[in-house]
């Protein structure tokens, strides 16, 4: 439970730090917590707490199921039509049989939402019209300022690869570079991630 709350908590405080939801999800306690995002996050889980156990484990699989076929959708669309993209990995296969070893976990994924219930169609195509509705305000939002958006540029989108032969440092987690003023929190300079 604690390990799901904080990282919802964390991955909506990257989202306001890549300028995808309001400054107010960057704001972080005295002690480095996305303050916004627990607070979120616990009003969800408050609202699906009364749900049967059954029935809120088979919607969550269901929409972690769309989620999936969304992101295996990327997966071939970049693949495809975005190969100059800079990736920390690439799949070592051609293009057809890279597309070729997505289609098993698509069939499976389609199948566990076939076996579903009613309830659950009804609540995964809610959840997706209500992220396509978001996502339209969150645009409106933007353009007409309702909200305050920052981007918070970090250097790299992804950590840099360990190979010792191009130079590139190896990338250590532990290593913070991270420094409190007042409350607020701050990253180093280099416009790199260490």
């Amino acid at each position: 439970f604690e390990a799901e709350l904080s990282a919802d908590a964390f991955q909506l405080m990257g989202m306001a730090e890549r300028g995808y939801l309001p400054k107010i999800f960057q704001k972080r306690s005295r002690y480095g917590t996305p303050t916004t995002g627990i607070i979120v996050g616990t009003m969800v889980i408050i609202m699906f707490g009364c749900a049967d156990f059954g029935q809120l484990l088979e919607l969550l699989n269901a929409n972690y199921a769309v989620s999936l076929l969304m992101e295996y959708a990327a997966f071939i669309k970049l693949r495809l039509f975005r190969k100059e993209l800079e990736r920390p990995y690439r799949i070592p296969l051609p293009d057809w049989a890279a597309v070729l070893i997505a289609v098993p976990p698509c069939l499976a994924t389609i199948a566990i939402i076939l076996i579903s219930n009613w309830y659950v169609y009804i609540f995964t195509f809610g959840a997706i019209i209500c992220g396509i509705f978001f996502f339209k305000v969150g645009d409106i939002a933007k353009r007409k300022g309702w909200f305050e958006y920052e981007v918070k540029t970090r250097g790299y989108a992804m950590p840099p690869m360990d190979d010792s032969s191009s130079g590139v440092e190896t990338f250590d987690p532990l290593s913070s570079d991270v420094v409190n003023h007042e409350g607020e929190w701050e990253y180093r300079e280099d416009n790199r991630i260490t």
